[in-house]
């Protein structure tokens, strides 16, 4: 882009050529897009995986469509940018254009990534004002249920005024908004999740992507753009140079440079590429740390393998020690046989634990009621 001719020419009505492009681009989009779209296979983390099946199905649809805006809003809007970027004379108005269309949807795409993460961690952020609002105007009700023609009902109740000031900011503090920032201190997710679990390797390691250089610019131009400035513009408020302040600024060339702007594209979407992929290799795999007053505690689940189905059951140590107690071998939670034999012990964490503990004990429970 550096050897073509620049036009700062922005201030006039454009000819719609100059943002639809030919079919030299066109092309150059669809080769792009090839290079870059992904089918994010899932990868075990560990050779042994205790996949949490509930929570699993409860972070598919997010991630199939996070997979989807990567292939297609994400994959074109940076191709598109990349290949005018390579490929035409550069116009400061068109190619911003393009640029803005593809920094917004790199941004995007770490919301809705860090989103499906709240959901998989149960940190209990809310996604947004609508949904805390609700809880709170419910909150903020007496709740009664009473039953009528065979069913139960729920009557809703309004706390007298007082009462509903007292408890709204006790109930704002309780309900945190979600809320992601290249700037730690204000990142609300990654503070309540440090503050919840010890940090593992594979977190880190996508935390670590996201608080890189290359994506902090990116996002934080596309936060100037969003709520500042367009980046396509000459006239802009912006940092005076000889006093802390600010003032209109004329830059004939624009405010940003947009020199090599296509090799940082692509980074940020190599970047957001390397983190979905671990996030579904987390999820995948129920990479759950310890919580943190679980920290340097290590978990134990035993094999139980059924000779009647060939099903391998994950039963917690107490569950055993209950059978062992009563002389019996433990029950397969698929056939309920007994002819069963307990293997090899794999560490997990705190969640799978306790989970597994619940999970098999309301087994027996019910398998005793037969």
């Amino acid at each position: 882009m550096k050897n073509r001719k620049k036009d700062y020419n922005i201030h006039k009505n454009f000819c719609i050529n100059e943002f639809i492009f030919d079919n030299e681009i066109r092309s150059d989009v669809v080769r792009l897009i090839s290079n870059y779209r992904d089918e994010f296979q899932a990868k075990r983390l560990k050779k042994e995986t205790n996949t949490d099946i509930g929570m699993l199905m409860s972070c598919l649809p997010l991630i199939n469509e996070l997979k989807f805006y990567f292939n297609n809003d994400l994959c074109v809007s940076v191709a598109t940018s990349v290949a005018i970027a390579r490929n035409t004379n550069f116009n400061l108005r068109t190619h911003a254009f393009y640029v803005e269309n593809a920094i917004t949807r790199i941004s995007n795409s770490w919301e809705y990534l860090f989103i499906i993460l709240n959901q998989f961690y149960q940190t209990d952020l809310i996604v947004g004002h609508d949904i805390r609002d609700d809880i709170i105007k419910t909150k903020s009700n007496n709740i009664e249920f009473f039953e009528k023609n065979d069913s139960f009902k729920i009557k809703y109740t309004p706390l007298s005024e007082n009462q509903i000031k007292e408890i709204k900011s006790l109930l704002k503090k309780e309900h945190k908004l979600f809320n992601i920032s290249i700037n730690k201190k204000k990142n609300m997710f990654t503070r309540v999740l440090k503050q919840k679990y010890t940090i593992d390797n594979s977190l880190q390691l996508l935390l670590d992507i996201y608080f890189s250089n290359e994506v902090k610019e990116v996002i934080a131009l596309r936060n100037e753009v969003t709520h500042r400035r367009p980046l396509g513009s000459k006239y802009t408020v912006a940092p005076l140079e000889f006093i802390p302040g600010q003032g209109v600024s004329l830059n004939s060339e624009g405010w940003k440079s947009f020199d090599d702007i296509d090799i940082r594209l692509e980074k940020n979407l190599e970047a957001i590429r390397h983190a979905m992929q671990i996030m579904i290799n987390i999820i995948y795999s129920n990479e759950v740390p310890n919580l943190k007053r679980n920290e340097g505690v290590k978990f134990f689940v035993y094999k139980v393998n059924c000779n009647n189905c060939s099903k391998t059951n994950l039963i917690n140590k107490i569950a055993l020690e209950c059978f062992k107690s009563i002389k019996s071998t433990p029950i397969c939670s698929k056939c309920n046989s007994n002819d069963t034999k307990t293997g090899e012990k794999i560490e997990v964490s705190d969640r799978y634990y306790y989970s597994n503990l619940i999970g098999y004990g309301n087994f027996l429970f019910e398998h005793l009621k037969l």
